[in-house]
């Protein structure tokens, strides 16, 4: 997120951190940081899960430097990862076959993981892509929903609208997705 006092975008900053530079590593952690801890405990629940996945989204990003190509914005990758974590950590908790689990099952190698990382993030990176560009009142009404989790009921009242306008918002959002991943 660009504040006014930043001098660099998030592409700089990146280029940065891709050359090793724990100063713009700083800054983008600092940036961050508290929007993603709140993006993840809405799907956690927990703050203290929120600040872990966080964490390694972070260090992920630290250590995998060098290869990351960002095909959106960067602010798009960070929420994607975000969210990827905090799935796994539902798989976990659950105990749901995780990717290791799998990789045994079929005889993969663990190797795999960071490749279906990329594809996830590939994929929810192009999903991104399409809800940036939606109508202004069509991306804030699918975000209110998937986003912050608000039922249609909530979103119309706080939107001031009915709920069929909802409805057929959301539909609107959902057919783009859908197009852009077929």
């Amino acid at each position: 997120m660009m504040t006014a006092g930043q001098s660099e975008s998030d592409e700089e900053l990146m280029r940065k951190i891709s050359l090793g530079l724990e100063s713009a590593f700083k800054t983008l952690f600092e940036n961050y940081y508290p929007e993603l801890v709140r993006f993840a405990i809405k799907h956690v629940r927990s703050p203290e899960e929120a600040e872990g996945i966080v964490q390694e989204v972070f260090l992920y990003l630290w250590d995998h430097r060098e290869d990351i190509k960002l095909k959106s914005s960067l602010k798009a990758y960070l929420y994607a990862a975000t969210r990827y974590r905090a799935i796994y950590f539902f798989r976990k908790k659950s105990r749901l076959p995780d990717f290791t689990e799998v990789n045994e099952v079929v005889g993969t190698s663990e190797g795999d993981d960071a490749q279906l990382l990329l594809e996830y993030l590939e994929v929810e990176t192009r999903i991104m892509d399409v809800i940036e560009v939606l109508p202004t009142k069509c991306k804030e009404i699918y975000l209110l929903s998937r986003e912050e989790g608000l039922t249609h009921k909530a979103i119309a009242k706080k939107l001031g609208i009915s709920v069929k306008t909802v409805e057929n918002q959301i539909r609107i959002a959902l057919k783009r997705i859908r197009e852009v991943l077929n």
